[in-house]
């Protein structure tokens, strides 16, 4: 069977490479930056995509944003309102320092971006623009990379702009840097425990091989939804999963019933439905809040989350299904982490009393809107992107320090990359190659991804076969011997404590977001919110 895969994998390779012609420019491999707890100007501390700009480099933290075509950093005008200003510029990611780099050149304001954003109501008063040097590694730098400083509040966090008209990826693949436009996000974890705690990635024009397992799901971007990145997935189920293996659905049984969300990477958290989240307490009565106003996170960088003491905190797993096709299972260690704030001092400083549950209970003002999956769906979810193909693809994440990375070739101009595979021992550093030589057709091809991901599948099944025979063999031996003993073996139905599993899913009914109020909610209030940060991404 497995040899069965290799040839299919390279039928669907060789297929691929009769198509290819040589590129015009010589296109290398894909360029690595690590998210991670980046180290700020004055000793700060804030996790996120790291990225050097000016000369000499000044550390920034950063969101990636599917919505913005152009990229905006804040300066040393943040733009805090009432906030603390060292609160503000920790919660930004840093603040740019123009003063200090000797690359930095001021534009001829808003206008030079052209009309990449439209949906930003700025103008020459509101928005500078600068342009300066981007270093990607020692090796690798965009000499003139184009951003935009912001003179009044666009939003929590700096932003590389990762949408479809990308100035970043359009200059990079223009310069022969990349071969497709596209990108792939893992954002780590970033768990209460060592052992839970790992950095992540971007890699623009290509992907991590180390960071997907098993199947993959790929679709069309929907930018005719209310979905602003265009990434629209239909969830067919949500389940509870508890440490003593019993679960619970907290989604409805009918034909079709199913509840949209939008994947937006610069969001923090995972917005719920109110009626799910009804279904989650019924299901886990210890989150429920009782109107409790302390029980919402009131602070950056994780605001209007859940809290708890920790005797009462969730310690399940969250399984999410895609369209009936993959399932996506966050661990209770990611679901549930500290409960942070920045000091006057701009130092991250935690609230030992409690944990924080990374879920947002949507309701009042936000009661309709399209729930979102953000950064906590993405600590278990690897992503990738292809606007050549005016696709995206999603995979359960592997949580590894390794890396493999891969070109993914612009099949639509027949161009293919240097064929760059570098494996390393740790993910911290970004990899990229300064002086590519070209050799065509090299590049991994949709269908070569997706032969290679069948293969892989096939494998996880032969292996998971080998070990139910072990293990039925040894459970087997087990009877014989508690027989012999006199001794019964555990009883696997008693629930210790947790929710017996459901063999039928509660019914709930369509509305706006895919289900409405047919059940009586549960006796339990959440406190009032105002407006999610989230709206501004927008």
């Amino acid at each position: 069977m497995l040899y069965l895969c290799f040839i299919l994998t390279a039928l669907a390779s060789t297929a691929q490479h009769s198509k290819a012609i040589d590129c015009p420019a010589s296109a290398q491999g894909p360029i690595s930056l690590p998210v991670r707890n980046v180290t700020l100007a004055g000793q700060h501390v804030r996790r996120g995509l790291e990225i050097q700009l000016g000369t000499p480099s000044q550390p920034l933290a950063v969101a990636v944003s599917s919505c913005r075509n152009n990229s905006y950093f804040y300066d040393q005008s943040p733009q805090c309102g009432s906030l603390v200003t060292d609160t503000c510029i920790a919660n930004r990611g840093g603040a740019f320092n123009e003063n200090l780099s000797s690359t930095l050149t001021s534009d001829a304001g808003f206008g030079a971006f052209g009309n990449r954003d439209p949906q930003l109501t700025m103008d020459d008063t509101t928005m500078l623009v600068n342009t300066d040097t981007f270093s990607v590694n020692s090796s690798f730098a965009i000499e003139q990379f184009q951003f935009g400083v912001p003179r009044e509040d666009v939003g929590d966090f700096s932003v590389l702009g990762l949408a479809k008209d990308s100035s970043l990826l359009s200059m990079l693949r223009n310069a022969g840097d990349i071969a497709s436009l596209s990108y792939s996000l893992y954002w780590g974890q970033t768990g209460t425990s060592p052992e839970h705690q790992l950095d992540g990635g971007l890699v623009i024009g290509g992907l991590d091989m180390a960071k997907a397992v098993g199947q993959n799901y790929t679709t069309s971007l929907n930018r005719a939804s209310a979905c602003p990145s265009g990434m629209l997935v239909s969830v067919s189920d949500m389940t509870l999963e508890f440490p003593n293996g019993t679960s619970a659905s907290i989604m409805g049984t009918g034909v079709g019933q199913t509840v949209n969300y939008c994947i937006l990477p610069e969001y923090p958290l995972i917005t719920m439905p109110l009626d799910l989240w009804d279904q989650w307490v019924a299901a886990y009565p210890q989150s429920a809040t009782d109107g409790n106003a302390d029980a919402r996170a009131g602070g950056q960088p994780n605001v209007w989350g859940l809290v708890y003491p920790p005797s009462l905190a969730f310690d399940g797993d969250l399984k999410i299904t895609i369209d009936n096709s993959l399932d996506i299972t966050i661990p209770g260690h990611q679901l549930v982490q500290y409960y942070y704030t920045f000091d006057d001092n701009g130092d991250a400083v935690v609230n030992g009393s409690v944990l924080e549950l990374m879920i947002n209970p949507l309701q009042d003002v936000n009661k309709n809107d399209l729930p979102q999956f953000g950064m906590t769906f993405l600590q278990a979810a690897y992503l990738h992107v292809n606007f050549d193909d005016d696709t995206f693809t999603l995979w359960q994440a592997n949580p590894t320090d390794s890396e493999s990375l891969v070109a993914v070739g612009q099949s639509v101009l027949g161009c293919s990359a240097t064929p760059t595979t570098a494996t390393t021992s740790s993910s911290r550093s970004a990899v990229a190659t300064a002086s590519p030589t070209h050799t065509p057709n090299a590049t991994l091809s949709s269908g070569t991804i997706a032969a290679i991901a069948v293969c892989v599948v096939v494998a996880v099944a032969l292996v998971a076969g080998a070990t139910f025979w072990v293990l039925a063999r040894r459970r087997r031996s087990l009877r014989r011997g508690a027989a012999a003993e006199g001794v019964r073996p555990s009883d696997k139905s008693e629930t210790g404590g947790y929710p017996p599993m459901l063999t039928q899913k509660p019914e709930l009914d369509a509305s706006n977001t895919g289900i409405n109020h047919s059940q009586k909610r549960p006796q339990h209030v959440l406190p009032s919110v105002v407006e999610l940060p989230s709206e501004r991404y927008e």
